[in-house]
Parts: structure tokens; sequence; C-alpha cells
């Protein structure tokens, strides 16, 4: 879970300087969101599944734990179905890598076509469609902080962005790389989830599913995988180029407002 000083460096100055010649920026207002969150019944649902007790931790460990409990029941699914969405802000799961691929259904609104007959968007364009994008961290939130729903399908209403297990993970690692917050993801078979440590350099550990809703302390963490598709989603999710495009994504006062009427927030 170790980030190399330059890449921590320069985290931590962007964390701090969010508002380097820009206006205010997703994050900026991500982070004081889920901070609102903290004594919502859900969040304090989530902590209390881990077991731990709040009285022994630090305050900086308590504020972590609330707010990692708060963006994991904003973004977590509850199944690897195609679809499935959570009540909040509706971020709905789609399978990738299969035949036929489920996402060539999905449309984009704009044009009006299935993703399986479009281009890829800018940066992406290795893929052959847009269905087939890998789905990394800056694509996720840009999508997310659109003023407008970008997508919709047959089945669901309109939405901003999508992911499956490991899209999820590296959008929540990137988030908490924003935030400071030790996160490795881990591959196990078929699936991805990621292990938390509460402060850096405390050993209370979480396992965060952001695919099946898993909120858990845990005593001992996975063994490092080695595969390379492990290596590339938590390299992809906390590289400092990805930061400066993170911390550059704008929020309008429309999409600012969606999100801050969620539960009367």
């Amino acid at each position: 879970m170790k980030k190399s000083f330059l890449s921590s460096l320069l985290i931590y100055l962007l964390a701090i300087y969010p508002n380097m010649a820009i206006g205010q920026h997703l994050f900026e207002f991500l982070n004081t969101y889920i901070d609102s969150r903290g004594s919502h019944p859900k969040t304090i649902e989530c902590i209390s599944r881990t077991g731990l007790n709040e009285k022994k931790l630090t305050p900086a460990q308590q504020k972590n734990l609330k707010r990692l409990a708060a963006i994991h029941t904003l973004i977590t699914a509850t199944a690897a179905q195609n679809t499935n969405q959570n009540p909040y802000w509706g971020i709905p799961y789609f399978w990738h890598y299969l035949k036929p691929n489920p996402r060539n259904e999905i449309i984009l609104i704009k044009t009006g076509k299935k993703l399986g007959q479009s281009k890829p968007p800018k940066g992406f364009e290795r893929y052959q469609t847009y269905s087939s994008v890998d789905r990394t961290p800056d694509l996720f939130w840009s999508d997310f902080a659109s003023e407008k729903p970008k997508y919709r399908h047959p089945d669901i209403p309109e939405f901003y962005t999508f992911g499956w297990c490991s899209e999820r993970e590296m959008a929540f690692k990137a988030w908490l790389a924003i935030l400071g917050i030790p996160c490795n993801i881990v591959l196990s078979g078929n699936h991805v989830w990621s292990e938390v440590e509460l402060e850096s350099g405390s050993g209370i550990y979480l396992k965060i599913d952001n695919t099946f809703d898993g909120f858990l302390s845990i005593r001992t963490l996975h063994p490092q995988d080695t595969a390379s598709l492990a290596k590339w989603y938590n390299k992809k999710a906390s590289s400092p180029a990805l930061m400066k495009k993170l911390l550059k994504i704008p929020i309008s006062a429309t999409r600012k407002k969606s999100l801050s009427a969620i539960d009367g927030l």
C-alpha cells in the first residue's frame, strides 16, 4: 500500500490546493458532501457491520471510517447483475468482456446510438467501440459529473456513469488517493474488491466490496496478487497523471443541486 514519495507529495499538494487555476471541481464538492453524511442512518449502519469500537479509534480514524462508509453506500451495487443500482446515486452494474457484451445495448443519449455501434470517447481510441472501453476513473468520474445523464438502457432510467467490479474499485481507490487513505485493489478469480487501511500505519484494515455491498473489518490481508491486471488496476487508479485529471473535473451548479437533494442533504 506504499506509494512513491513523489506520487504521495503530488497527491497531498493537489488535495490541499484543489483550486489551482480552476473553479470548484467534482472532488472538492464530493468531499464536503460525504462529510455531511457522517451521521446518516445508512452510514451508521454500514459502520456497525465492521464490529469496530469507534471509541478506541483516534479522531482521524473515526473521520476516515465515516468517510469510507459514506462513499461506499453511495457507489456500491448489491449484486453482480446487469442494471443493478443502489438507491442513492444509481450507478448501475454492467458486465464486461462477455459475448455478446451487455454494454452494447446501452444508448448514448447525445447521439441516440448504442454503445456497441459508437466510437470510443477521446483518449480511448485503442478500443474498437464505446462498449468495449475499460472505464478508468477519469472516464467514470467525468461522466458522473456531467450536468445531465449521458446514458440510458431499455431496462433502467437514464444514468450518468456505470461500471463493473474492477471499474468501481478503481474509481473508489482514486477517490481514496485524493483523501490520502491507503487502499489496495485485490483480484481473486473473476472478482475484484478493495482492502483499505483506516489510517496509514494504523494496522486497522477493512475489506470493502463495491459490487456486493461488503464493508467488514479484517485481521488478515489477502495475499498480494502478482497478476498483471491487479497491478494495472492499482497503478491506474492512483497515478499522479490520473490525479491531475481527476482534480480538474468541473461540476456544474445543476449537478451539485441534484446530488445535494439526495436524502435532503
